[in-house]
Order: C-alpha cells, then sequence, then structure tokens
C-alpha cells in the first residue's frame, strides 16, 4: 500500500523541524511496510521543483508568465501524486494547513484510506465512517439515548481504531 504522508508544511524553504516531523511519519510507516510518499524530502521537492519550473518556462513562452500562480502549482501537483497513493497519513497539525486540508477533502472524495497521527481525529473520521457505512447498508445506526449512542461508538472504535490511528 503506497501512503503520502500530508501535514502543514507551510515554507518557502522547508525548515529542518518540519522535514524531521515528516521523516519520523514516513519512517513509522516504512517499518509497517508501507511505500512512503514524503512530499517534504528533498527527493520529491526536486522532482517537484524540475516539473514547476518546466510549466513556469512554457507559461513565460506563451506570453502568460505573470498569470503563473506557484502555490496552486504546487497543490496540483501534490494532488497528482496523492491520487497515485492508495491512503494518506495526516500528521497532527494537518488542520492548520490550507494545503492539506485540500488534500483531506481529495483523499476523501478520491476515496483514499485515511490515516491519522491523532488519536481525536481518528475518531472523528471513525465516526463520520460508521454513519456512512451504516447509510450505505440500508440499516441507520439508531440509538434511544447517550449512552446507547456511546456504546455503539466506543464498539466500533474498539473494533476499528487501529486502522485509522497510527500514533509514532
Amino acid at each position: 500500500m503506497r501512503v503520502y504522508i500530508s501535514g502543514k508544511i507551510g515554507e518557502e524553504v522547508i525548515s529542518e523541524a518540519t522535514r524531521r516531523k515528516f521523516a519520523q511519519a514516513e519512517e513509522m510507516l516504512l517499518e509497517k511496510g508501507y511505500e512512503v510518499v514524503d512530499p517534504a524530502c528533498e527527493k520529491y521537492q526536486r522532482e517537484m521543483e524540475e516539473e514547476l519550473g518546466e510549466k513556469e518556462r512554457n507559461w513565460i513562452a506563451a506570453g502568460m508568465g505573470k498569470r503563473f500562480d506557484r502555490y496552486s502549482s504546487i497543490l496540483l501537483f501534490d494532488l497528482h501524486i496523492l491520487e497515485q497513493c492508495d491512503a494518506v497519513y495526516f500528521l497532527e497539525d494537518w488542520y492548520r494547513s490550507d494545503g492539506a486540508n485540500t488534500e483531506h477533502s481529495f483523499a476523501v472524495a478520491a476515496c483514499k484510506r485515511l490515516f491519522f497521527q491523532d488519536r481525536k481525529d481518528a475518531c472523528e473520521y471513525l465516526i463520520e465512517r460508521m454513519y456512512k457505512e451504516a447509510k450505505a447498508n440500508g440499516s441507520p445506526v439508531e440509538y434511544d439515548n447517550v449512552n446507547d449512542r456511546n456504546d455503539i461508538e466506543i464498539a466500533y472504535f474498539t473494533k476499528h481504531l487501529d486502522e485509522a490511528w497510527l500514533p509514532l
């Protein structure tokens, strides 16, 4: 399974702290046997720069250089790579990044498997997934009171938490 790492980068030049954060996630995923795509690693960044440079040169050659939007082009490159992956691993800071939020929306729309570093994020995802699965099966989750609801959700979490939560 090929897993794309998503999290807050938000820097023109990626800091060592950001690279370390992504590298730790990559190491954990590799240890679990996954093939990993790390958008903060130097190889990924080089490949992206080559493609963006070519795209920008083409825009300039066509007389449209001032309309080249680097951020949009980076995001489209990332989504193209993410599309080729089976799953996405969201670092705990993903929700603070516009790019990672876009990657999350894309991953959900493309029915990618989702993993989360943060347990709370994994639980929220599982609640949503549980209700979608029930609706798709034509058997909505029913409960008489809050305790019943909590019991149903806890049972689902107990069964499925390891499918969504991968702490570092």
